[in-house]
């Protein structure tokens, strides 16, 4: 229906990949139990940490992890060269303090790649009206997701506005900020896939592109 989309998963690790360096250390904070942007046959050394102890213990491909928050990295200034972090961004409690530390641990010139949900589309606003205790059945019934990889949101760095302010604010300079539609996201069926197409051509209107679902971004620390 429309040649040449892609989904934000898909742009946001063509994103990491082009921003990777030939060689050098890679972090993905936030990177959970599974899956990693770059292969590891990459030739990279490949970092991961995440809040949740047990969910990086089982890692299944990453030899260097810990558990660890955002807002307090256990690494050096300047170690990496790139951090990604996809869906974290709208599980941060404190943006400027977790932008600072990613600022933080970049080396000059590093790059901050992510991929979140736009607090401006109306899809957030339901999430955001339904109780953070009640997500876990609603992923596992709706979803059919692992309801131990559900985390509380809160959207405080999830608009194109507040991007753009927060990361000006802690020493970044954009590279790419792509705001990214996706009828699939709540198509549980062929019925409600031609209800969200129908939706998701309201956001080709000028003036509203700023609204789709997803935000796809690539920042260079200055």
């Amino acid at each position: 229906m429309r040649p040449g989309w892609k989904p934000a998963a898909t742009l946001y690790r063509e994103m990491v990949r082009s921003a990777a360096p030939i060689s050098g250390r890679v972090l993905d904070v936030g990177t959970g139990r599974k899956d990693f942007p770059i292969d590891p046959s990459a030739g990279l050394d490949l970092f991961g940490v995440d809040p949740d102890a047990g969910a990086i213990a089982k890692h299944e491909t990453l030899l260097f992890r810990a558990a660890a928050r955002g807002e307090r990295l256990p690494f050096a200034d300047g170690a990496f060269d790139l951090v990604c972090s996809a869906w974290v961004l709208e599980h941060v409690d404190t943006p400027r303090a977790f932008m600072k530390e990613i600022h933080r641990v970049l080396a000059p010139g590093g790059r901050f790649a992510f991929v979140t949900p736009n607090g401006r589309n109306p899809v957030t606003w339901v999430i955001r009206a339904i109780p953070n205790g009640l997500h876990p059945t609603i992923m596992r019934r709706v979803q059919h997701r692992d309801v131990s990889d559900t985390y509380p949101v809160r959207y405080r760095i999830n608009t194109p506005k507040v991007v753009r302010q927060i990361m000006s604010e802690t020493g970044f300079v954009r590279e790419q900020l792509v705001l990214n539609g996706d009828p699939t996201y709540l198509a549980l069926g062929p019925r409600s896939f031609r209800i969200a197409v129908a939706a998701e051509r309201l956001f080709d209107i000028p003036g509203f592109a700023g609204a789709r679902i997803h935000l796809v971004g690539l920042y260079r620390k200055a």
